[in-house]
């Protein structure tokens, strides 16, 4: 007699919490399971109404989020008699004496702008004046760096480029958090009033490892024997015939075991946009639009400046549109927001890719004198070439390509570069391949720098503004240093 049996065994093993991620629009999206990413999404948090100070009142002061580590805050200011003596400070808690403030940024009685420095236990400014004048709105954006009790100071006008008012200016007032910013004209050597808007804090942005993974596992057990049983029993006459019993069992056993875990982690965007300012093909005569670091660090995206599908920041430039009076070509493109000498150590290191090239070359990062209005560093990527060549400029219309120049890369490859000014030596790496080091003239070296990215497409040209991409420039990552 024969039995069979099966016997089948499923364990599906515990499924733990589904990750979701930070996306760029500040929406969030679920991740596909066992995916590992870093989160490092930036809120903004945004004062209320406009702040308006009087000369011969009292400080006003407005609260804010509550502020423990490093972040930026930008506003809007303007003054209605010049000169005055009106000032923006930020704080612990309201205030009503200079003293107590931490960073403090004034409209001063000489006509400028300035800003108080803990470690000359005066007010300070660059070296070269920037003045002001009634009824115009000044931008000012202050990098505070709580750790270290110090803070930056850049202050625009309009679209014109930020100037740096100070860098690494030290508190005037210890403060263990920062919650409160007031507005104050004063009566000594000042009168009219002080109008503040547009009043925004971004804190810096925190990185989460997240690691969820679901796995199921499914056992499939096989069991099957075979029994055979035979009995032989005969007597006859005078003798008995034992019966010879055989019993044979046969067992099989089969497992399978399937375990599959699938882990595609969505791509990271490193770009804290509270450092730019971008500027767009679009606009009129010889204005292109200019969009501000706040807009930027709120979700700004347009057809030009969007996310691609591979969650990278896109910067795409058409065939013709809106270019500056110093240029014949349009371009989707950031600029830092401050300026720094050649003297310390300031490097831009950004990872991204050339998707689309319907010319031949395209500018994907530059080192821009800020004095004389012409750069000094251009990364550019060539389609016809198959790569990445670097033009060097110290004079306007003087430029060259020095000979350690070319690094292949072909389109749609990711590729990383820095861009360096440390010690006054120029120097561009590609992928860890130095393309260029170059020591840079006394008659340039004393100037001021900053850095941009993008898309600058050198074979687009001025004319009726265009949404149809001509060139398309990805960034992953773009990180700014300066020591």
């Amino acid at each position: 007699m024969k039995r069979a049996s099966v016997i089948k065994v499923v364990v599906l093993m515990a499924v733990l919490p589904i990750l979701y991620w930070g996306c760029g629009n500040g929406q969030i999206a679920p991740m596909s399971p066992g995916s590992e990413a870093l989160n490092a999404s930036v809120v903004s948090k945004a004062s209320t109404g406009t702040v308006t100070a009087t000369a011969g009142g009292a400080w006003v002061n407005t609260a804010f989020t509550t502020q423990n580590g490093d972040f930026s805050v930008s506003f809007d200011a303007s003054v209605s008699a010049a000169p005055t003596n009106a000032i923006i400070a930020l704080s612990n808690g309201p205030q009503t004496a200079y003293g107590n403030f931490a960073d403090l940024v004034r409209f001063n009685t000489s006509g400028d702008i300035d800003a108080y420095n803990g470690a000359v236990t005066n007010y300070a400014g660059p070296s070269t004046v920037i003045p002001y004048a009634a009824g115009t709105t000044y931008h000012f954006i202050l990098v505070v760096h709580h750790s270290s009790q110090t803070y930056d100071i850049s202050v625009s006008q309009g679209t014109g480029s930020p100037k740096t008012v100070g860098t690494g200016f030290k508190f005037r007032a210890a403060a263990s958090s920062l919650n409160n910013y007031g507005a104050f004209v004063s009566t000594s050597g000042g009168s009219g009033s002080l109008t503040v808007s547009n009043f925004i804090v971004t804190p810096a942005a925190t990185p989460t490892l997240t690691h969820s993974p679901t796995a199921t596992a499914t056992f499939t057990v096989t069991n099957t024997p075979t029994v055979t049983f035979t009995r032989t029993s005969t007597a006859t006459f005078t003798f008995t015939r034992t019966p010879t019993n055989s019993f044979t069992p046969t067992r099989t056993f089969t497992p399978t075991a399937t375990f599959t875990k699938t882990a595609t982690p969505l791509p990271v965007k490193n770009i804290d946009f509270s450092l730019w300012q971008l500027q767009l093909p679009t606009g009129s005569g010889t204005s292109p639009t200019v969009i501000q670091a706040s807009q930027l660090v709120s979700g700004f995206s347009d057809a030009y400046f969007y996310t691609a599908s591979d969650g990278w920041q896109a910067y795409m430039d058409p065939p013709t549109g809106i270019t500056t009076s110093g240029s014949q070509h349009p371009r989707c493109e950031m600029r830092e927001n401050k300026t720094w000498s050649a003297s310390g150590t300031n490097t831009l290191t950004v990872t991204g890719k050339v998707t689309k090239v319907n010319g031949d070359t395209v500018c994907v990062g530059q080192m821009f004198n800020n004095n004389d209005s012409i750069t000094l560093v251009e990364l550019q990527y060539s389609k016809s070439a198959g790569g990445f060549k670097v033009f060097y400029e110290e004079a306007k219309g003087a430029g060259s390509y020095p000979t350690q120049t070319f690094v292949a890369c072909p389109m749609n490859t990711t590729y990383t570069y820095v861009l360096s000014l440390t010690n006054k030596v120029a120097k561009v790496t590609i992928n860890g391949t130095v393309a260029m080091t170059k020591s840079v003239s006394s008659a340039v070296n004393a100037n001021q720098f900053y850095f941009k990215c993008g898309d600058y497409d050198q074979s687009a040209t001025a004319g009726a503004i265009s949404t149809t991409p001509y060139s398309i420039v990805e960034v992953g990552s773009a990180v700014i240093s300066h020591k």
